[in-house]
């Protein structure tokens, strides 16, 4: 029987696919315009709709908020329930835009 070793979405092939897309978007959120090394490459239509895992459908976006609130909407939507967007503050106290 063959190995399966690399071959999950952790394994090789993905985190080849992953930086590939860092790479192609610069490291910059697709969101927010923010550039950082600590993003996540992210299904713009997910799997469970029908996505592809393929350059195409994938894209680069800031680990906080970017993806984790995507990742919460995504997940409400699939329950039926919707969430209310929480703002994000500023070092100074205020909201601030995204």
């Amino acid at each position: 029987m063959p190995s399966k070793y690399g071959q999950g979405r952790g394994g090789r092939p993905w985190r080849r696919l992953r930086d590939a897309v860092a790479l192609r978007d610069s490291y910059t959120c697709q969101a927010c315009g923010r550039v950082t090394t600590e993003g996540d490459c992210d299904h713009r239509v997910p799997t469970a709709k029908g996505g592809k895992t393929e350059m195409a459908n994938l894209q680069w976006l800031c680990r906080t908020p970017c993806h984790s609130d995507k990742s919460e909407r995504e997940a409400a939507e699939a329950q039926g329930r919707t969430v209310i967007v929480r703002a994000t503050i500023g070092v100074d106290g205020w909201p601030v835009g995204r």
